[in-house]
């Protein structure tokens, strides 16, 4: 184990240095260049292809580099480089155009708290997708190397064993918790919160949300998590830069204590050799060419979301892990166009939200502090929820003034699920969802709150998040559209094709049984890619 170790960390330490390396060289992005800059000589012709680097697509890449499959990753966003010093990402209350995906004017935020944003058009680190054809539901995502892991909280919790069964019934809730759930806490680096950070004044309204949880009868847990809490204790004390204590996550982390996927997966696959990263790639079509290969077109941009040019890449291996609006994106404009024809006639259905809501209650009685950290640490199970088993994270609201406000993140469990649909007309695709169909998760979140003013005081805020003081408009987890078992096999080979596969979050039935989806899916692309080595390569 020791000598296995030290093996991996060498290689993610060889593939940090190549992509610092790339950085400094390029100026824009692994294995990028500018207008300005000489062009190698490219290779076209790769084993496997993998198109995203978020949770499936960097499992997936490492996994086929440590086989000695020559791999390609092709990601639509930047390399933001927290190492030696470098600030990539924007601030969160005096934001630039780093923080938003070719998009000027206001911050699209969660919150109702608009923050015009300076700059022109950059290749910015999140994107609110407004991909629903009735206008009512959003998909925020990530987008740089890393993916969602970029503006995601870092919570890691594991799926509900309560809820498993239901949900994932061809795998044992034993097979995830012994073998796979491990394998990425470890990649990951997942830690709970030490004593002393816990007690810190910085998370004084994770304390009161507990003890208020407790008052109202509910159990509650640390969540496990992917931020570094030595890092961030140097922060508390003040030896290295604010970030968390400075309102930064969401748009990124720039003092390197978040450790998402750019510091760990990805670069250890860089690190075998065999995986070549390139950045500023947008995959504009796939298709399967007579010899059963697949054909990838792709537009390289700069940061200014201009073209610098056209290339084709060519696998006979092909993993579609672009995220959930990306691989639908991708897959159904295929499949319309007759790229694609014999994909399975489910793909796109069987989309959810996980029930993702968010509420603030206000005027609960009690100062929550200043000064936050913007990791949560701290969460709440409502299992007996008459409306759908909720689980419910404490998160902060750093503004800088008391609000005696607690804000909440629910993920709950819902039967209502949309499609995805491509239309001809606005050659895209479109996410068919009613709003009503999150009236289910809203209710449910009203039952948890009501308890909680019930037993402590306090009223829902209905300025920060809506009118009705319930957020049904965007989700930061997007589920479903290629889901296991339906639109590909158990492991995400997609029906129709042999070598095209899926293991993003498109394979989740909508709903990642009673947790976030991050740690649920990189789990079910560790057990995929370990059976797709072994039975196809």
């Amino acid at each position: 184990m020791y000598r296995k170790k030290n093996k991996l960390y060498r290689r993610r330490f060889i593939g940090l240095s190549a992509m610092a390396g790339a950085i400094a060289t390029t100026g824009i992005g692994l294995a990028s260049c500018k207008k300005d800059v000489a062009r190698i000589a490219e290779d076209t012709d790769y084993t496997a292809i993998v198109i995203g680097s978020g949770f499936g697509g960097a499992v997936a890449a490492l996994r086929l580099g440590e086989a000695g499959v020559k791999t390609l990753m092709l990601e639509m966003g930047k390399n933001f480089d927290t190492t030696n010093g470098q600030k990539p990402f924007s601030s969160q209350f005096d934001p630039d155009t780093r923080a938003s995906w070719l998009k000027t004017g206001n911050l699209e935020m969660p919150i109702n708290m608009p923050f015009p944003m300076k700059g022109r058009k950059y290749t910015g680190v999140i994107d609110r997708n407004k991909i629903s054809a009735q206008k009512s539901m959003d998909i925020f995502r990530g987008t740089g190397l890393g993916g969602g892991s970029l503006v995601y909280g870092a919570m890691l919790p594991r799926a509900s064993e309560q809820k498993w069964d239901q949900y994932f019934s061809d795998i044992t809730f034993e097979e995830m918790t012994s073998k796979w759930y491990p394998k990425v806490e470890q990649m990951l680096g997942v830690k709970l919160v030490p004593d002393d950070l816990y007690h810190h004044d910085f998370y004084k309204y994770s304390r009161i949300g507990v003890n208020q949880a407790m008052k109202a009868g509910y159990d509650h847990f640390v969540i496990p998590s992917g931020f570094d809490f030595d890092i961030m204790r140097q922060e508390f004390e003040g030896a290295v830069d604010k970030s968390v204590t400075n309102g930064e996550m969401m748009l990124g982390v720039n003092n390197g204590c978040k450790k998402s996927l750019d510091k760990n997966y990805i670069p250890s696959a860089i690190g075998t050799g065999n995986v070549t990263v390139k950045t500023q790639h947008v995959v504009k079509n796939v298709r399967q060419l007579p010899s059963e290969k697949y054909q990838v077109d792709v537009e390289e941009i700069e940061t200014d979301g201009s073209i610098v040019s056209t290339k084709t890449f060519t696998c006979t291996h092909l993993f579609m892990n672009a995220g959930v609006a990306g691989t639908m994106d991708i897959l159904l404009r295929a499949k319309h166009h007759n790229e694609l024809p014999n994909l399975d006639n489910s793909l796109g259905t069987g989309w959810g939200n996980n029930g993702n809501t968010m509420v603030m209650r206000k005027n609960i009685g009690v100062n929550v502090g200043i000064k936050m950290s913007t990791a949560p640490i701290v969460a709440f199970a409502d299992k007996q929820n008459p409306f759908g088993y909720l689980l419910a994270e404490q998160a902060p609201f750093p503004i800088g003034v008391e609000t005696n406000n607690l804000m909440y993140l629910c993920l709950i469990e819902t039967p209502e699920r949309g499609y995805f649909q491509y239309n001809e007309t606005l050659k895209k695709v479109e996410l068919m969802w009613n709003k009503s169909q999150h009236d289910i998760a809203i209710n449910a979140a009203k039952h948890f709150i009501n308890t909680l003013n019930d037993a402590n005081g306090g009223s829902v805020d209905t300025f920060f998040i809506n009118s009705n003081g319930y957020s049904d408009n965007f989700t930061y987890h997007p589920l479903g559209g290629a889901v296991r078992n339906e639109t590909s096999d158990g492991y995400g080979r997609l029906k129709g094709y042999k070598h095209l596969y899926c293991i993003d979050g498109s394979q989740l039935p909508g709903y990642s049984a009673g947790g976030n989806p991050s740690l649920t899916i990189a789990a079910l692309a560790e057990r995929s890619m370990a059976h797709i080595l072994s039975n196809d390569f």
